[in-house]
């Protein structure tokens, strides 16, 4: 993983703590896309290139109330 700076760390933090979306900083929250990453660059490719693509992403979020 690449060094973060202070500053990116402590507004993510921050923004966190209020329990709001960080504005800037979801990519250092984001964990397990890896192999949707080679995936997606080859549907770019093919959209570029005039195809169509469809995917359906399905998606939990973990809340504590």
């Amino acid at each position: 993983m690449e060094s973060v700076s202070p500053r990116r760390r402590r507004e993510v933090i921050d923004a966190l703590r209020r329990r709001t979306v960080p504005a800037n900083g979801l990519d250092l929250l984001a964990v397990g896309l890896t192999p949707f990453e080679s995936a997606l660059g080859s549907d770019l490719e093919s959209v570029a290139g005039g195809a169509a693509v469809f995917k359906a992403v399905r998606a939990r979020t973990h809340s504590r109330s």
